[in-house]
């Protein structure tokens, strides 16, 4: 019995000593801002929207999150006239969402005045 306190005091001084991860604060990254995207023209002409973020240069931008970074600022009742024919969600402050991730699903972040602040795929 001795030995089973023993050890179990040990495999609670060990969790305990286990190095915590910081957490990390995600909504003050926005790799869609218009500041990490970037307007690039090739030798035909052709205009293309990329960004300076590696995580999206690992993910393609399936919801075509990047053409729509033009709304960022204009009021959330531009949305419909936008022309998006895929699905949208539209998150307010303190609105509770659902956790599956809609690569095609096109998510605008708005502020409590409804000034739409980004845009994401998911």
């Amino acid at each position: 019995m001795k030995q089973l306190l023993g050890f179990l005091a040990l495999c609670l001084c060990v969790a305990c000593a286990a190095p915590q991860n910081e957490p990390v604060d995600f909504d003050d990254v926005d790799p869609l801002s218009p500041a990490n995207v970037v307007e690039t023209v090739d030798e035909n002409g052709v205009t293309t929207m990329v960004t300076k973020s590696g995580l999206l240069n690992r993910e393609p931008d399936t919801c075509g999150a990047l053409t729509l970074q033009t709304a960022v600022g204009q009021s959330e009742f531009s949305i419909p006239t936008l022309g998006i024919t895929s699905p949208v969600r539209i998150v307010r402050p303190d609105d509770i969402v659902t956790q599956e991730y809609n690569p095609q699903r096109i998510n605008f972040a708005v502020d409590p005045s409804g000034t739409i602040q980004s845009v994401r795929c998911g």
